[in-house]
């Protein structure tokens, strides 16, 4: 079964987590040494303060690591991290409130969502980086072949000849058709008014 889109962002997210995790501590730890942790939960609200320990160490999920990028930037990520990379993590930050308020991610908003993930794990040189990439891919894959078959659908229309379509020109209209359909379709054309098609 083809993914939603807010399964899509949902995976994003979770490829995030991941990846900003390790880049996350590393230069918490580097700025505060042994009083990371300490350093980090006094920046946050009572209402912000989810880090809940497991022995000597947080647990994570990627709300609390984008809060934590956007609380700490001054003092931490901006030596690391610019103006560009700022920007993503406001968004970010949004589009995980969409997703966890369960709101419709139309195709534009996924691509726009994978897009700016991909690009903040770029930028802290995250391996999760490329799953995000493949998914974002997939979608402009599906996005394309649902415009290549509205934009072969309005044509048929526009040349439609009563009489001339039979049942299985009909059919491989609205498929995926192969080569091999395709010139099934050809044989079946009258004259060059329906070449048009062949470029569609």
């Amino acid at each position: 079964m083809a993914l939603t889109n807010h399964e899509r962002v949902g995976k994003a997210l979770d490829l995030m987590r991941d990846g900003l995790k390790p880049f996350v501590e590393r230069e918490l730890k580097s700025q505060y040494q042994q009083n990371w942790f300490e350093e980090t939960k006094r920046t946050l609200t009572q209402q912000q303060l989810r880090l809940n320990k497991k022995g000597d160490e947080p647990e994570w999920d990627v709300a609390l690591l984008l809060l934590v990028l956007w609380n700490q930037w001054n003092g931490v990520f901006s030596n690391v991290l610019g103006h560009a990379e700022r920007s993503l993590v406001s968004e970010l930050r949004e589009i995980r409130n969409k997703w966890a308020h369960q709101r419709t991610f139309s195709t534009d908003d996924a691509y726009r969502a994978l897009d700016s993930s991909s690009r903040l794990l770029t930028a802290i040189s995250a391996p999760e980086a490329a799953e995000v990439e493949k998914i974002k891919m997939e979608l402009l894959r599906v996005r394309l072949l649902r415009a290549f078959r509205k934009r072969r659908t309005q044509a048929f229309r526009e040349w439609w000849k009563p009489g001339f379509c039979t049942q299985e020109l009909v059919r491989c209209a609205y498929s995926a058709p192969t080569n091999s359909q395709w010139t099934g379709i050809l044989q079946q054309m009258i004259g060059s008014r329906y070449g048009r098609l062949l470029t569609i």
